[in-house]
């Protein structure tokens, strides 16, 4: 939709421009912080970091502290904890602000077909 368009439809719509500069400084931030969590860490995409965990005592209450960290420096974060990156992704999508799936087969069977569309 094109912000006139918005505006038809909502006369109160605000609309913000990207600060770039911005952006890259808090995926440096999430990154840093996925970084305390274990050694194996990559930038998925902007917004989104995946950690590949090699000791998995106390996982939850660890990624919990993280994303305490981050709302602390007033960044929202959810993450979700699965065997593969992909579970991982659609369980973080439905986080608040954690959720950990043991069993992804009956985690994505549960799901609507919907929420495999999730850009």
């Amino acid at each position: 939709m094109t912000p006139s368009q918005g505006l038809a439809r909502n006369l109160q719509l605000v609309i913000k421009g990207r600060a770039h500069a911005q952006e890259q400084l808090l995926q440096e931030i999430l990154v840093h912080f996925a970084g305390t969590l274990a050694p194996y860490v990559e930038a998925t995409a902007p917004g989104i970091s995946t950690v590949e965990f090699t000791d998995t005592k106390n996982l939850a209450a660890n990624v919990t502290g993280v994303i305490a960290q981050l709302a602390a420096s007033e960044i929202i974060a959810q993450a979700g904890i699965a065997p593969t990156p992909d579970a991982s992704f659609l369980a973080a999508h439905l986080a608040a602000p954690v959720l950990e799936v043991d069993d992804s087969t009956a985690f994505l069977a549960a799901l609507p077909i919907e929420v495999l569309a999730i850009d």
